[in-house]
């Protein structure tokens, strides 16, 4: 698969980007620590900074995101490794097509 550079360029920006901000955004302020608290193994997973942002995203959007977040994880165990991830994996369920266009692009600008 060919990637154009500065296609490639600009995701290697935007992952040093969320990398250098980690646990310091209004994101990760509000929801890291509930995140943390239903799924511990979000700690170590990278994606969970992005998590923080689409659940923020749910709830500008007027849905419950605590509610949606609730019901992922009343979905089973999540897995060790890429637990964020998977949460979110879980939440595209619960949401319309609408609301998921708009916050699947949560945080991904430039």
């Amino acid at each position: 698969m060919l990637i154009q550079l500065p296609v490639a360029a600009a995701r290697h920006q935007r992952a040093l980007d969320q990398r250098l901000a980690g646990d310091r955004t209004p994101a990760m302020a509000e929801w890291g620590p509930l995140l943390h608290t239903v799924a511990p193994d979000t700690t170590r997973d990278r994606f969970t900074p992005q998590l923080a942002e689409q659940l923020a995203a749910i709830s500008r959007a007027g849905l419950d995101a605590r509610g949606v977040l609730r019901r992922a994880t009343n979905g089973g165990p999540l897995p060790d490794d890429h637990a964020a991830a998977a949460l979110w994996w879980r939440i595209q369920r619960h949401l319309s097509p609408a609301v998921l266009a708009t916050v699947s692009t949560a945080g991904h600008s430039g």
